[in-house]
């Protein structure tokens, strides 16, 4: 096995921890937060959490963005799209 890389997907998530993160995940979901931890399978626990999703607001299908603060939030790698450094 070969030594991982400062390319290599999980070395930045290590340089990552104690950072603010974005993580967008399935169904359009959305999360900022700080890298607390995570594992091989890209779960991960991401404090002072900013969420926001969109809502459907009436029958015709138009959308509302809402934005909520979670504490602590663990997601579930399979659910993960996109991981990027936050602004």
């Amino acid at each position: 096995m070969t030594p991982p890389t400062p390319h290599d997907p999980i070395s930045r998530l290590h340089q990552s921890l104690g950072k603010e993160i974005i993580l967008k995940v399935k169904r359009n979901r959305k999360f900022k937060g700080i890298l607390k931890s995570f594992d091989n399978h890209l779960n991960v626990l991401l404090e002072n959490v900013e969420y926001s999703y969109f809502k459907k607001i009436d029958e015709e299908g138009n959308l509302e963005e809402k934005n909520e603060s979670l504490p602590k939030i663990i997601l579930r790698g399979d659910s993960v799209i996109f991981i990027g450094l936050a602004d």
